[in-house]
């Protein structure tokens, strides 16, 4: 009995823990994808329910008409930014305030991917970015595009050539 009433109390301090941080949204007043006890809302596409993209879209559908909008992974709260002039702000202008992201691959497990921009944080992030952004300069970017749309299009023919012979194979 003493037993049972340990693993309830247990379970129970579990849960509390687990939803302690889940009123974050709420105080800031900012709509948010409802989370679930332990996994927030990341829950379905631990199920597979739902991909990652799957859940994202779907918070960006059910809030749509805000600038940006709220999801729980795990205990974590985190964004979703919808308005472009925001996205816009927070990457260019504000870029030194969020310089710390979820860093979820480690330098030590893939070097390649810890070192990108994405899952880099403090100053690895400050130094690549500034390394990178001479190379996104608007004339270059309109060059790129070309080179981009010349190889997209080899890209379709090819796929399209694909298609046809093996449509006459079946």
């Amino acid at each position: 009995m003493i037993l049972l009433l340990l693993l309830v109390a247990v379970g129970y301090l579990i849960y509390r823990w687990s939803v302690a941080t889940f009123d974050y949204f709420e105080k800031l007043n900012v709509p948010f994808l409802k989370p679930y006890p332990l996994f927030g809302a990341i829950w379905p596409y631990i199920k597979g329910e739902k991909s990652p993209v799957e859940a994202t879209t779907e918070g960006y559908r059910l809030f749509s008409g805000n600038r940006f909008s709220g999801f729980f992974s795990f205990r974590e709260p985190g964004y979703l930014i919808h308005d472009p002039e925001l996205i816009k702000q927070i990457g260019i202008r504000d870029f030194d305030h969020f310089t710390d992201h979820a860093n979820n691959v480690s330098v030590e497990v893939d070097p390649f991917l810890g070192r990108s921009l994405f899952f880099s944080d403090g100053q690895r992030w400050k130094h690549g970015r500034t390394a990178l952004s001479p190379a996104f300069t608007g004339s270059k970017m309109r060059n790129m595009f070309e080179l981009m749309t010349s190889y997209t299009d080899g890209a379709m023919k090819r796929l399209q050539l694909e298609l046809e012979i093996n449509s006459r194979r079946k």
